[in-house]
């Protein structure tokens, strides 16, 4: 008890070289626990919606990154301008029937003066598909309904019942409606991307992206579309027969198809065929196992690398912390002389040593394990906000 009273009054008094030993040692300890609990938290976030219990066949999508598309379409992040393929494809894709198809089409709107949520345009499918439970309500059944996840559900303030009118990303988007979507049901948590989405069919997506409009009753032939107006459209009994699309129902937009093959041979065909692997395809078919796995893999090798990097540091971290404590012993060589001639024995004096590294030691420990903390709780929030 005595040397660690001591060692606790020296490391108080020489309070820059105490600072000093206790970040350097916590940064050597901080860097590989981060990292590794980073790339698991990445790892666990990826392939939980690839995973063996939300397992994501195939991604049918435009031609283009294999990597945006995937990630896009498991974590609703609408693709760059362009990306948007017919909605024939879907059409097809019933009439081949290798694969029961799951379409989405994704719009990143904002309530509004709030927080971005991501519209998805889908079908019911959907919610099989991922074994989606209710908390309240049930599933949208008419144009402008709206079902929210726990997450959207939680930061709006919306239950059952209510409204939710989004705004268009930029008021210079004068196509895009504001419509009025009503909350037929909430969603259990789910910890994936679900959670922070707006599922709605795709018809009302359609109708908010500024692909269809409707009439007010009784207004004639003026159309509601500008996303500028005070006052939002809404579909209701008096007009739900005057929305109508710009475009035939084959050439409106999807972002991506999940399609579920009813066989692994039937997923091996329907990847073989020619609308998916000619040169000029305007389709690719994708596993997103296999996708996600390779960018994994790239990952993991960069970790490799980062951890032999750190292990060089933490060698020399450790080179220079025996360093200190030679030098240390060296200029107090006349303080040890004076705890001798005052009775404290020489087993005292390395106890003394050791306390005051062990206190070095647990302080950086703290300080390591508060960074991590920090530092997850961050990187949770932004992975969130990215809909991972």
């Amino acid at each position: 008890m005595n040397a660690l009273r001591l060692a606790l009054f020296y490391l108080r008094f020489h309070r820059a070289k105490t600072v000093i030993l206790v970040v350097c040692v916590g940064l050597t300890i901080y860097l590989p626990l981060v990292s590794h609990w980073l790339v698991g938290e990445f790892d666990a976030r990826m392939t939980a919606r690839v995973g063996v219990h939300t397992a994501t066949p195939l991604v049918i999508g435009a031609r283009g990154s294999r990597f945006d598309l995937v990630l896009h379409a498991l974590n609703f992040r609408p693709l760059p301008e362009g990306s948007a393929f017919g909605a024939a494809e879907l059409q097809r894709l019933r009439e081949d029937g290798l694969a029961a198809p799951v379409p989405l089409f994704l719009q990143d709107f904002k309530q509004r003066k709030g927080r971005a949520f991501p519209i998805v345009g889908t079908t019911m499918d959907y919610l099989d598909f991922r074994s989606l439970g209710f908390t309240e309500g049930g599933a949208m059944a008419l144009l402008g309904d709206c079902v929210l996840g726990a997450e959207a559900a939680r930061a709006l303030g919306a239950k059952v019942g209510d409204a939710v009118t989004p705004d268009p990303g930029s008021l210079a988007d004068l196509t895009s409606l504001p419509l009025k979507m009503r909350v037929t049901g909430t969603l259990k948590r789910t910890h994936t991307a679900d959670d922070a989405a707006i599922f709605t069919d795709l018809k009302t997506a359609w109708i908010i992206a500024g692909h269809g409009h409707g009439h007010e009753s009784g207004e004639g032939n003026e159309t509601v579309f500008n996303a500028a107006l005070e006052t939002a459209g809404e579909v209701d009994g008096g007009n739900l027969g005057s929305f109508h699309f710009h475009d035939p129902p084959e050439k409106l937009p999807l972002t991506a198809v999940i399609a579920l093959p009813k066989s692994e041979a039937d997923s091996v065909i329907l990847q073989g065929q020619n609308r998916f692997l000619e040169q000029d395809a305007m389709l690719q078919a994708l596993e997103p196992a296999a996708v996600v796995g390779e960018m994994l893999d790239v990952i993991l090798r960069a970790k490799r690398f980062i951890d032999a990097n750190q292990l060089v540091v933490a060698v020399c971290t450790g080179l220079f912390l025996g360093l200190v404590i030679l030098l240390s012993l060296r200029l107090r060589r006349d303080e040890m002389e004076t705890l001798f001639q005052l009775g404290c024995s020489r087993a005292m004096v390395f106890w003394l040593q050791v306390a005051e590294l062990g206190i070095v030691v647990m302080m950086s420990v703290v300080l390591a394990l508060l960074g991590v903390w920090v530092t997850l709780d961050y990187v949770d929030g932004m992975m969130r906000g990215m809909g991972l």
